[in-house]
């Protein structure tokens, strides 16, 4: 089996599918001690804050990832970036999915 590429990835944010859930995705910040913090994201979630305005975004962050976020030195914008270009991509994928198995039919 191949790995699978992350969703997203830049120096100090990845974005990955579970490799356990179908639904589920693994939000990495890495900070600025070069630890990484570790958050678990539904399918639900990684949705709606993609898809979220800039001010519904900032609403729906948890202290948790808002503490990783000061520690990390990313911005709002950074994230939501992040998180809206993993969205895109796993839609990606699951639309090259859905064609695939219309063409193999």
């Amino acid at each position: 089996m191949t790995e699978q590429k992350p969703l997203y990835e830049d120096n100090k944010i990845k974005i990955d599918p579970s490799p356990t859930d179908t639904e589920g995705h693994y939000l990495e910040i890495t900070v600025q001690d070069g630890k990484t913090r570790y958050f678990h994201l539904q399918r639900g979630e990684l949705e709606d804050m993609a898809r979220a305005t800039k001010l519904e975004f900032i609403r729906t962050v948890d202290d948790f990832i808002l503490n990783a976020m000061r520690e990390g030195d990313i911005s709002f914008d950074g994230l939501h970036n992040a998180l809206q270009q993993a969205y895109q991509e796993e839609e990606n994928l699951i639309k090259k999915f859905f064609q695939d198995i219309h063409c193999s039919d």
